[in-house]
């Protein structure tokens, strides 16, 4: 005589299971975002690698923020963000976080401008000190490159500057193009607001860090609102920030 699962034994089976799924789900996101925090990491690496292309070839002078020109705005300035996509130095997904997507209503054509500016990047530059140079001493001026361009040389701890890392964006205000803020709020990050291009720990609370010297490595951030503290503090002279003091 055959025997049959009850109906009892059968939810019993599926309860487990359900207990199983729900214990193993945290580990699978988690190892999930290794790997996008891994391939972060990488798009940094090669950011990198093109800021460092840049500094060997215009006499060691680190990219404006607005570095410009390029093919598509020859007499005009462009951010550093479409300058190295426009003239074929970086891919269009370099500058795209894989754990910060835009929302489907910001779809792959609004990545770029009609200016060849790349509008959603989850990578913010240090435009304040590195990406302009107002407060670190004795900058460099060439109106050749840029406005107002830093010279690698000024910066005093390359290693432990922040040059580029992961930021915010607002969803549907037409991205940060490639900001970094240093913002005294502490509300920005609560999935709606926020200031653009302020610091987003969105790595298992880790920010992919790409320094000044160009090597990249992750720093906890548990404090998703408010990641200043652990960064260094949001002081504009903190030598994280300004690379100098």
């Amino acid at each position: 005589m055959k025997k049959h699962f009850t109906l009892i034994e059968l939810l019993v089976v599926i309860a487990i299971i359900a207990i199983l799924a729900a214990m193993l789900l945290p580990a699978l996101n988690s190892a999930r975002e290794r790997g996008r925090t891994a391939s972060c990491m990488s798009n940094m690496r090669q950011l990198g690698q093109a800021f460092q292309g840049y500094v060997d070839n215009t006499e060691y002078f680190i990219p404006y923020m607005n570095v410009g020109p390029s093919k598509r705005r020859p007499t005009s300035t462009h951010y550093w963000t479409g300058y190295f996509y426009d003239y074929g130095f970086l891919p269009l997904n370099l500058f795209t976080c894989p754990s910060f997507l835009p929302t489907a209503a910001n779809k792959q054509q609004d990545y770029v401008d009609s200016n060849g500016n790349v509008t959603y990047t989850g990578y913010g530059y240090s435009y304040s000190h590195i990406g302009s140079g107002r407060y670190v001493e004795n900058v460099d001026t060439k109106a050749t490159l840029s406005k107002s361009a830093l010279k690698s040389s000024k910066v005093k701890f390359p290693s432990q500057m922040y040059a580029c890392l992961d930021s915010w964006i607002r969803l549907g205000t037409g991205g940060s193009h490639g900001y970094l803020t240093i913002s005294y709020k502490k509300d920005y990050l609560d999935g709606t607001t926020g200031d653009p291009g302020s610091p987003h720990s969105r790595h298992n609370k880790h920010i992919n860090i790409l320094y000044a010297d160009w090597h990249v490595a992750p720093k906890k951030a548990g404090n998703v609102a408010n990641p200043y503290p652990e960064l260094g503090g949001n002081s504009r002279t903190a030598v994280h920030w300004s690379g100098w003091k």
